[in-house]
């Protein structure tokens, strides 16, 4: 009862989200923000239900990149998104990996990496669509409500960003999101948190 509770609430948040995105009703708080502050903080809270499941997470953001354009709220729940579904969908004994690089001089680029199930390229195109999952929803029981992708997909697109994944069955899943570079780029920037 508990489990079918908490999966209800989160349906629900994810259609007030989307509602809120295709309205044009969210406010944005688009500011420079450092990218190790923003995966360190989601790896944080991430350990906790990963180490429960066996799964171990690597994380690799230097200090050295530069800054992003974020809402930093926004991408914090990209990034969640993006770890939970690895942790969800990577066996025991596995492992996530989070990096955060800088691509063309211009773009951030943050890639969640499993050693999971992974997934056909016939379904690859199809994952960042509304209430779209993957498998038998009568007989997988998948815990999510189909939309933290395309929630995530709106997000990335409206920061300017992209996503995508690549990803082979039995080879594991590198989901990936672009950021651009930040407007301040001198070495004063305080993280946020």
């Amino acid at each position: 009862i508990i489990d079918e509770g908490m999966r209800l609430n989160r349906l629900i948040n994810d259609l007030l989200d989307l509602s809120k995105l295709d309205a044009g009703k969210v406010e944005w708080n688009v500011t420079d923000t450092v990218p190790s502050d923003l995966v360190s903080r989601v790896v944080e809270v991430a350990k906790a239900r990963s180490e429960g499941s066996g799964i171990t997470i690597h994380w690799d953001a230097p200090d050295d990149l530069p800054t992003v354009r974020a809402d930093v709220d926004r991408v914090l729940q990209v990034l969640t998104n993006l770890l939970d579904n690895a942790i969800k969908f990577t066996p025991a004994g596995g492992r996530v990996d989070v990096r955060v690089s800088v691509v063309d001089g211009n773009v951030v680029r943050f890639d969640v990496c499993d050693t999971g199930i992974g997934i056909a390229p016939e379904h690859q195109a199809v994952v960042f669509d509304r209430f779209k999952q993957i498998g038998n929803v009568m007989t997988d029981k998948p815990k999510g409500t189909g939309l933290g992708l395309a929630i995530s997909k709106e997000i990335v697109e409206y920061l300017g960003g992209r996503i995508g994944v690549e990803s082979g069955v039995g080879q594991g899943s590198d989901f990936w999101f672009t950021l651009p570079v930040g407007t301040d780029t001198s070495e004063d920037v305080v993280p946020d948190g």
